[in-house]
């Protein structure tokens, strides 16, 4: 407070330096401006672009609107203002001006002691409130108002909400090929390649034969056995 209070008082004109700074940039540009004065302090300004404008220097406003935004006489204004040779400084609004800071940082904040000089008082010290974890993950955004828009999941994806489906097979709005009901055009070729499985290859088994030729022998005992008993067999029933 004390700083800034000393700053507003090294102030040399009536408006700090970034005000001055501003006004400097406007009547640079005022040159463009042609004022014509119309009385009462109120003039008709044209501007290089052939448009025109009306200022009134007693209501500090100008028919561009800015001057009555901010409070800062713009290039318009300052062509009117400089065709008495007059300051824009003293058509700034009051809120911009030093007397108006001074005002604000006129109050002075009393300074304190250190904390191993305050008063002792027998109470038990403060202690912070205890957390209590809540159930459930934990959330990262924020809570949205009811009329605040939704964010799009995906910010560079366009939604395509109030778009008509066309459907690639009998090319009606409103549905899919997936959901479409029509037989299926065989002049339509299929979007999504179907997966067709592999044959498998034959397995290297450790007698050196491979799984192929370890089938055939199982087949070939397994047709021995339903044709009848073997020789040996008769022979011993006999």
């Amino acid at each position: 407070m004390t700083g800034r209070r000393v700053f507003c008082e090294k102030w040399h004109g009536q408006v700090g330096p970034r005000i001055r700074k501003i006004l400097e940039k406007n009547k640079g540009k005022a040159q463009w401006c042609i004022p014509k004065a119309a009385g009462q302090n109120r003039f008709e300004v044209m501007h290089h672009s052939g448009h025109s404008f009306v200022v009134d220097l007693n209501a500090h406003s100008c028919s561009c609107h800015a001057w009555d935004l901010n409070g800062i006489p713009r290039l318009h204004a300052c062509a009117a203002i400089s065709w008495f040779h007059g300051n824009p400084e003293d058509f700034c609004d009051d809120v911009y001006k030093k007397e108006a800071y001074l005002r604000a940082y006129e109050p002075m904040i009393m300074p304190i002691t250190g904390q191993n000089q305050w008063m002792k008082i027998n109470l038990p010290p403060l202690l912070s409130s205890k957390y209590h974890k809540q159930p459930g993950r934990p959330k990262k955004t924020r809570k949205q108002a009811f009329d605040e828009p939704k964010q799009p999941a995906t910010p560079y994806k366009l939604p395509r909400y109030g778009i008509l489906l066309k459907c690639g097979n009998c090319a009606g709005e409103g549905n899919n090929r997936i959901s479409c009901k029509e037989p299926r055009n065989p002049n339509i070729k299929p979007t999504r390649k179907r997966k067709v499985a592999k044959e498998k290859l034959p397995v290297r088994r450790r007698d050196g034969g491979d799984q192929s030729s370890g089938q055939q022998s199982m087949q070939l005992r397994q047709s021995s056995g339903s044709q009848g008993p073997s020789q040996s067999q008769a022979s011993e029933v006999a």
